[in-house]
């Protein structure tokens, strides 16, 4: 994954996007087209707006609103949420122990849906 979002670049061969080097593309812009949601990531601290929003470069918040609603439908987490006491406004923390596994995985899968990036890496945690 690091060579893909270019942490790193080949030293031989090549990754290409839509036929052009990385190295001819800003690293990110390149790194926006990415997104990756991993199984057990973490929620970052705020509402699960906040969380959901994190790294949406230049939404207004309609927009932001619109595309949150879009990427929760998309991930079948729509019910689970609209059940929340607080809907979007509901705080998390960064272990969000106050959702289960797979709400936590929705949420993530969400999120990244949420960039509307062109290729979405859907992953588990290396083994510990």
């Amino acid at each position: 994954m690091a060579l893909v979002k270019r942490f790193y670049d080949p030293v031989r061969d090549s990754i290409e996007v839509d036929g052009r080097p990385p190295i001819q593309l800003s690293p990110t812009g390149y790194r926006d087209c990415f997104a990756l949601a991993q199984q057990g990531s973490t929620l970052h601290r705020g509402t699960v707006r906040d969380d959901m929003s994190y790294r949406v470069p230049g939404a207004s918040l309609l927009m932001l609103d619109e595309r949150i609603e879009e990427a929760r439908r998309a991930v079948d987490a729509w019910d689970f949420e609209s059940s929340l006491a607080e809907s979007l406004s509901t705080q998390c923390n960064n272990s969000g122990n106050q959702f289960l596994g797979g709400q936590r995985q929705h949420l993530t899968v969400a999120r990244a849906l949420i960039r509307n990036p062109r290729v979405l890496s859907l992953t588990k945690p290396p083994a510990q």
